[in-house]
């Protein structure tokens, strides 16, 4: 507004000088307004990443040998980060992080189910559950 002045003959000011100052407000507030939504879109479009954590119930995870089947199965998946992963076996549990805009927890539990274990709501792939080893297969029998 420091370039704008309303010259008038000290009366009020005429037509054209008001329709010219309102104009100047009007473009000066649509360069700002579309600067702002640049940097927004900008700011927007810089998220790369989204680490979240997660916490998978396996009950079948009770050994070394069940453990490694898991982790190397969520190892080939990506956007797990494989070096975050911890087990504790006393709770037949995996935390995790992983990045949610590569894929979603939904994903991992099925990663894991596909490996032939039932984990959280989200049931075991029975055929590949067959196949695992004995004490990884989580059933009453195999335990004996």
């Amino acid at each position: 507004m420091d370039n704008f002045r309303i010259e008038s003959d000290g009366g009020f000011p005429q037509y054209e000088d008001i329709k010219q100052g309102i104009m100047h407000m009007i473009k000066a507030g649509l360069t700002s307004m579309c600067v702002v939504l640049l940097l927004a879109g900008l700011f927007a479009a810089c998220r790369m990443q989204d680490i979240r954590e997660a916490e998978l119930r396996i009950p079948a995870l009770r050994t070394t040998e069940c453990a490694v089947i898991v982790s190397n199965s969520l190892a080939r998946t990506p956007g797990v980060m494989a070096d975050t992963m911890q087990v504790d076996y006393e709770t037949g549990s995996v935390t995790l992080q992983y990045d949610s805009m590569i894929l979603s927890l939904k994903n991992i539990e099925f990663v894991v189910a596909d490996a032939g274990f039932a984990v959280n709501n989200v049931p075991a792939n029975e055929q590949a559950r067959a196949a695992l080893p004995p004490g990884c297969r989580g059933d009453a029998a195999a335990a004996q």
